[in-house]
């Protein structure tokens, strides 16, 4: 009889045993499913979000199309235009009474910004429209002495180059000159109270590697990571268009570019292009 109650309870143990098992793994499967569809439900969610936003740069794109054709031709005559009026009165008013009423400030106000507008439009075109960049072997270290001597330096920018002569770089010769007036604006308006930039260049394999970087306050962290999305910028005057530009232009010529900043130490831009062979 004892053998027989021993036998029962191991089979009611056994039953039991097996029972929790199978709980278990009952509770472990819906446990692995609740976790498979809460993953999916993210992806869904992520993969959303994602196709709302190329919707949206889609719309950009083609509203900045439609208004870059419509508002640069306006715009450079209004340029040319106010350079002309500003000559005229140069030439027309005596030497001692040259800005006695303030006219010649004033229209040298109109040019700038009216550069500035189509400097926007410029930058919604280039982001919006096909590249077709026309590759061709030039001289950095020229195209970069170039650029400087054509932009508006702030007095209280000083500006230091070390650079290694004659690297000759493949790349389209107006879409680099828009990258460097991008990247070298950006630089001095980072430094509105003055400060040092700083142009390096050196070569490395089959690229050369051009450094651009400032002693301005570095890129705020919650943007750092967001730098070459559109119509993300850490300015209050700008669209943040320029460095996803940049950005494009770059990859359009087979070339890269980074970012690294570090609050208070400023910024640095760093470009990779194909050295000619």
């Amino acid at each position: 009889m004892q053998v027989k109650l021993s036998r029962i309870n191991y089979q009611w143990t056994a039953a039991l045993q097996k029972a929790f098992a199978d709980l278990v793994d009952e509770v472990r499967t819906k446990n692995e499913q609740f976790r498979c569809e809460c993953e999916l439900k993210a992806q869904l969610e992520e993969r959303s979000r994602q196709l709302r936003d190329k919707e949206r740069m889609a719309a950009i794109g083609e509203t900045a199309v439609m208004i870059g054709h419509d508002l640069r031709n306006p715009l450079q005559a209004i340029v040319n235009t106010t350079y002309l009026a500003r000559r005229k009165v140069e030439e027309s008013l005596p030497e001692a009474n040259l800005d006695k009423l303030g006219l010649i400030s004033d229209l040298l106000a109109i040019e700038k910004q009216s550069l500035y507008m189509n400097k926007i439009v410029c930058n919604l075109l280039d982001y919006s429209r096909p590249l077709n960049p026309d590759i061709m072997d030039l001289c950095l270290p020229t195209i970069i002495s170039d650029t400087l001597a054509n932009m508006n330096i702030p007095d209280n920018i000083e500006i230091k180059m070390e650079m290694e002569e004659n690297i000759t770089v493949r790349c389209d010769p107006i879409m680099i000159v828009r990258v460097l007036i991008n990247i070298i604006s950006n630089a001095i308006q980072a430094m509105p109270e003055g400060g040092m930039l700083n142009i390096s260049m050196s070569s490395a394999e089959k690229y050369a590697i051009l450094a651009i970087k400032d002693t301005g306050p570095g890129i705020p962290l919650q943007v750092k990571y967001k730098i070459f999305h559109p119509l993300i910028t850490t300015k209050a005057k700008g669209m943040g268009m320029g460095l996803a530009v940049c950005k494009r232009l770059l990859e359009a010529m087979d070339s890269e570019i980074r970012i690294v900043s570090e609050k208070c130490t400023g910024t640095i831009a760093e470009i990779k292009i194909p050295m000619s062979k």
